[in-house]
């Protein structure tokens, strides 16, 4: 039987460490994961969001949110993902979508202030 990805007291560690340190994106990437091994996917983005908007460098956070991305587009979660989006980046979202969509490691965004180079 396939239940839980995590025991609930290791997914709580996780989650107060996340609460007294947002930027560890390590920890962000491996809740993200544990959710959607949970069958979780609009909780795992929001995790790889946040991960995203603390360490906009981390290429881990990149890959999977690109992978996660390309699976919810396709989805009925798409329009929550899109919301979710716009929630953490503001008026940055679009910018952020973009380099989402782009299907290339590393991502050349490297902060939510300065636009992808010209190729």
């Amino acid at each position: 039987e396939q239940g839980r990805a995590q025991e609930p007291a290791d997914l709580d560690r996780i989650r107060r460490a996340l609460a007294w340190d947002p930027s560890l994106g390590p920890l962000r990437l491996r809740l993200a994961e544990l959710e959607l091994l949970d069958e979780n996917p609009l909780q795992a983005w929001s995790q790889l969001l946040q991960g995203l908007k603390y360490e906009p460098t981390h290429q881990e956070l990149w890959e999977t949110t690109r992978r996660l991305w390309r699976r919810l587009v396709v989805s009925p979660e798409r329009t929550e993902a899109e919301r979710q989006l716009t929630e953490v980046f503001g008026t940055d979202a679009e910018t952020w979508r973009r380099e989402i969509r782009r299907d290339n490691t590393p991502p050349l965004l490297i902060a939510p202030d300065r636009p992808p180079p010209e190729i």
